[in-house]
C-alpha cells in the first residue's frame, strides 16, 4: 500500500507531502481540470518510470518553466517499507530507492505494482480486434515471458510473407511450416489464458442484477479453427493469430452488439481486473488506480463493481462525484483537489 506521496514540479500539482492512512485505498474529489488525473500518473510513473498517457514524454509532466520534477513516495509491500524517490529532467531521470540509485528497474517492478483503469476501459469490447489481440497478448506474455521471442519470430514470418507477395514471389514451404508452428502456439496460449479468465468470470457475473442467471463466457473467434489445415501458403497474411478476435458471450450473443453500455462497462472492468489479479506477482500488494470509470453504471451495479476491487485491490479513485463517495466508501482516507492543491476536507 501507498503511505506517503510527494510531488514538486508535476504536472499542475502543487509541490507537497500527502499522507495515505487507510489500508484500502483513497478516493479524491474535484471538478474538471484541478489534478485528479495528474495524481493518478505520478503515482504510475514512481511505480512503472513512465506515464500511462501515450506520446507522453519527460517534458511534458514537468511544470511549465521549471527545470526538473521529483516524485516521491513511501509504500509497504508485504513487511517491507520502500522509499523511492525520482527526478525527472527534459532528457534524463534517475532513480532513488531507499537511497541507493537504481541501475537496473527489473526488480524495483515487482515490489510496487501499480495499474491504471478508466473510463476508457469500455473500448476493450468496442475497439478493433487487433486492440483486443494487443491486451490478450499482454497478458500472455506477462504469464510466460518466453512468448515474447515467439510473439516476434511469427510477426516476422509474416512481414516476410508480405514482402513475397508485394514483390510477387513464392513462400517457401519452410516459412509456411514456421507460420502453422508459430501460430498454433500462440493460439493455444491465447486460449488457455482465457479459459483461466473465464472460470474467474464466471462467480463474479452473478453479482450483477442483469446479468444474474445469464450464460456469460468468453471465447476465443479464430479465422480459422486449425492452421495445419490451410495446406496452401496463398493466404497466409489473411488468416492466423494476427487477424483473429475474442469477445464476451451472455446466452450466446456477443455483449458489444447486443447489451447496453452499462453492461459492457461492467465486463469490461470485470476483464481488466482479472487480467491484473492473474498476472500479478505472488504475494505482492498491487495498487489500481481508477479514474471515474463508473460512468454509465447504476447505483447498484455501482456499489457491486466498487465493493469487487476493494476487495481485490488497494484502490485510489478519482471522481467528480461529491455526494456519494462517502456513503459507498467510508473506510477510505477522503481527499478532495482544487487547482492541484489536495486536501482532507473542502
Amino acid at each position: 500500500m501507498l503511505r506517503r506521496l510527494f510531488v514538486q514540479a508535476f504536472r499542475n500539482l502543487s509541490t507537497g507531502v500527502l499522507n495515505f492512512e487507510s489500508s484500502r485505498g483513497a478516493y479524491i474529489v474535484g471538478d474538471n481540470n484541478q489534478g485528479k488525473t495528474s495524481v493518478l500518473e505520478s503515482i504510475y510513473y514512481l511505480a512503472n518510470f513512465k506515464s500511462f498517457l501515450r506520446k507522453t514524454t519527460r517534458e511534458t509532466v514537468i511544470t511549465h518553466r521549471a527545470k526538473s520534477s521529483v516524485i516521491g513516495g513511501e509504500f509497504q509491500n508485504n513487511s517491507h517499507l520502500y522509499q523511492r524517490y525520482i527526478k525527472l529532467e527534459p532528457r534524463k531521470q534517475w532513480v532513488f530507492q531507499n537511497q541507493d540509485l537504481l541501475t537496473t528497474h527489473a526488480e524495483a517492478h515487482t515490489q510496487l505494482g501499480v495499474d491504471y483503469i478508466s473510463a476508457d476501459t469500455i473500448r476493450l469490447l468496442y475497439d478493433s480486434p487487433s486492440f483486443r489481440r494487443h491486451q490478450l497478448d499482454v497478458c500472455v506474455q506477462k504469464l510466460d515471458p518466453g512468448m515474447r521471442l515467439v510473439y516476434r519470430h511469427y510477426d516476422r514470418v509474416i512481414q516476410q510473407k508480405l514482402e513475397s507477395a508485394r514483390y510477387g514471389r513464392e513462400w517457401p514451404d519452410v516459412y509456411h511450416q514456421k507460420w502453422q508452428e508459430l501460430g498454433t502456439q500462440i493460439t493455444n496460449k491465447r486460449q488457455t489464458v482465457l479459459a483461466q479468465l473465464d472460470s474467474r468470470l464466471q462467480p463474479l457475473v452473478g453479482r450483477f442484477i442483469q446479468l444474474s442467471g445469464s450464460k456469460t463466457r468468453i471465447q476465443y473467434r479464430p479465422t480459422v479453427p486449425d492452421l495445419y489445415t490451410q495446406s496452401s501458403p496463398t493466404d497466409a497474411y489473411r488468416v492466423g493469430p494476427h487477424m483473429d478476435d475474442w469477445g464476451i458471450y451472455s446466452n450466446d450473443q456477443l455483449v458489444s452488439q447486443y447489451y447496453s453500455r452499462g453492461i459492457n462497462r461492467i465486463l469490461a472492468l470485470l476483464m481488466v481486473s482479472l487480467c491484473i489479479q492473474y498476472t500479478k506477482p505472488d504475494g505482492q500488494t498491487h495498487m489500481v488506480l481508477l479514474d471515474d470509470p463508473f460512468i454509465e453504471l447504476d447505483s447498484a451495479n455501482k456499489s457491486a463493481i466498487m465493493r469487487y476491487l476493494w476487495d481485490e485491490f488497494y484502490c485510489i479513485y478519482t471522481t467528480t462525484e461529491h455526494a456519494d463517495s462517502k456513503a459507498q466508501l467510508p473506510d477510505l482516507d477522503q481527499l478532495y483537489i482544487q487547482d492541484g492543491c489536495i486536501h482532507r476536507h473542502l
